[in-house]
């Protein structure tokens, strides 16, 4: 089976990127993940660049605003290290032909119990949370609060501002550090998550992918047409024949039948260089629709190799975050922290 028509690859520059959408509202981990990007890539958008960063609601509505070119490029979270895959990320990407993955930004997670400087411990009743957030503290809250009953809110930073909002010392919030700063709460326990090497990473969404750095990753579903013993075998031989690492690789129900499934990977090259393009050329001839979502720089070669990280000028991130705020005052974001 062909495979679908080929993504369009942009000189590997970030050009033109005047507007970077993000699961909101401020104070969630989806904005770290914007700004880290902003940082690593400075280098590429130049001093003078000022970038807007623009807060959406769903995973659907940051993806959807990169497909009509409202925004040029757009941050979801694609897996979490405890959690897993974001579901609706990946259906989303497989479902829209206009996208393709530009980067990948690992951000760090330290999930942060908040709440009223009057709370007290034992009288918490009430725990306000994403649920990814909740899911990766489960074992905490129910050895330290068995009390509490978990609520869930559309963010994490969402479940901080209702705390701050109800001024009920027995509710609390699990949430970044810095929600606790945006909404006036205390830190009462951190880290709250039951394992220390939590992290999220998120992929920025455009239409085009990105040139060959040298040190690069490409996601891509693999579309069995038909379903007989030795086939996922036989296709996963292709990147192994070619000596190509698999990083990720993990099922979704394809949606045409009960059983059958498409397979999303993550592989180490970029689709237009070997020994990757001659895997894709081998799949072609397959039983299989290969649909590629892109190549772009691994994550710590990336930021590496940018030279910038940890010098962002402190002006360019206060004008960033005074962005958000504006555009959350204005109505266009009350957002979906899809990292918890």
């Amino acid at each position: 089976m062909n495979e679908p028509a080929s993504p369009s690859t942009s000189s590997g520059m970030i050009t033109g990127l005047n507007r970077l959408a993000y699961l909101g509202p401020p104070g969630t981990f989806s904005q770290a993940a914007a700004l880290s990007y902003l940082e690593a890539f400075q280098a590429e958008l130049g001093s003078t660049t000022r970038v807007s960063l623009v807060p959406y609601q769903h995973i659907e509505d940051v993806l959807t605003a990169v497909a009509r070119q409202e925004v040029e490029e757009g941050v979801v979270p694609l897996e979490n290290s405890l959690e897993g895959s974001v579901a609706l990320v990946l259906d989303c990407l497989r479902d829209e032909p206009r996208l393709r993955l530009r980067a990948e930004i690992v951000v760090p997670v330290e999930q942060a119990l908040m709440g009223l400087p009057t709370t007290v411990w034992e009288r918490v009743r009430r725990v306000i949370s994403h649920p990814q957030a909740l899911a990766q503290c489960r074992n905490y809250l129910r050895t330290h609060l068995p009390q509490a009953e978990w609520v869930t809110s559309s963010s994490t930073a969402a479940a901080a501002a209702s705390v701050a909002q109800a001024g009920d010392p027995t509710q609390v919030a699990i949430a970044p550090h810095v929600a606790a700063a945006v909404h006036g709460l205390t830190i009462l326990k951190a880290p709250v998550q039951d394992r220390p090497n939590n992290a999220t990473r998120f992929v920025i969404v455009g239409r085009t992918d990105r040139a060959p750095t040298g040190r690069d990753k490409t996601s891509l579903i693999l579309r069995p047409g038909v379903d007989r013993p030795g086939l996922l075998h036989a296709l996963l031989g292709e990147f192994a024949r070619y000596g190509i690492n698999l990083s990720r690789i993990e099922s979704r129900p394809a949606r045409r039948r009960l059983g059958e499934y498409d397979f999303f990977i993550d592989c180490a090259g970029h689709r237009l260089e070997p020994p990757l393009c001659w895997a894709l050329a081998s799949l072609a001839h397959q039983e299989v629709c290969v649909q590629v979502l892109g190549s772009y720089p691994q994550w710590p070669l990336a930021k590496a190799e940018a030279g910038t990280v940890g010098r962002l000028a402190v002006d360019d991130s206060r004008t960033a975050v005074g962005e958000v705020a504006q555009a959350a005052e204005e109505g266009e974001g009350d957002e979906d922290d899809g990292s918890g």
